[in-house]
């Protein structure tokens, strides 16, 4: 079995979707002439603007999670194993393992850190989970960053913060893992003459 790994972004706009809707944002999949995929072992999914209703400030929901995840499992067919999930307002991310991997996973953690209004609320932030697979530390991270385009000097503050300031209980920082992923939606205006953000 080679180490193929997957990682995948939608912007679900508040919305319960199909499994059609999930091909079409997990290409890799769609385009694969059979429905099970198991030459790839491990892989994230993540999704922004899951819940946007006021009630997820203060009421936590699994509703949208629970017809994500078996929306992606339908796709990913049975040779996929749920590994972990984590949720924060909108922002979601799930790893889903292949099954004959999942015996070398181990220390499963996940964490999540708010940036959104008055740097507490979770409209805005980053979720993580992190693991060991075999002897390696591999920790995924997904961010859903402030908006507006001025906005530049907070997205690049609140970047920082995450990286820097996640943390999970049993388990280093994310730079201490041997292989950190981290994708979402950062929001950055990317022009030519853009310097290079230090991390």
């Amino acid at each position: 079995m080679g180490n193929a790994l997957w990682r995948i972004s939608l912007n679900s706009s508040s919305k319960i979707q199909n499994q059609e809707y999930v091909q079409l944002g997990m290409v890799a999949f769609s385009r694969l002439p059979n429905e099970n995929v198991p030459w790839l072992n491990l892989g994230a999914t993540r999704l922004q603007e899951m819940d946007l209703g006021k009630s997820a400030y203060v009421l936590y929901d699994p509703t949208y999670e629970m017809e994500w995840t078996a929306a992606i499992s339908s796709v990913l067919g049975d040779h996929y194993e749920k590994i972990a999930s984590h949720q924060l307002i909108g922002i979601f991310l799930i790893i889903f393992a292949n099954k004959a991997l999942t015996p070398a996973i181990s220390s499963v953690e996940r964490s999540h850190l708010s940036t959104g209004h008055f740097s507490l609320l979770g409209n805005k932030g980053g979720v993580a989970v992190r693991l060991q697979c075999y002897d390696s530390t591999i920790c995924f991270v997904d961010m859903h960053l402030y908006h507006a385009v001025e906005g530049m000097a907070k997205r690049t503050e609140d970047f920082r913060r995450i990286v820097k300031e996640l943390v999970f209980e049993n388990a280093e920082k994310i730079k201490a893992h041997d292989h950190v992923f981290l994708f979402g939606d950062l929001n950055y205006r990317v022009w030519p003459t853009s310097s290079r953000i230090g991390i």
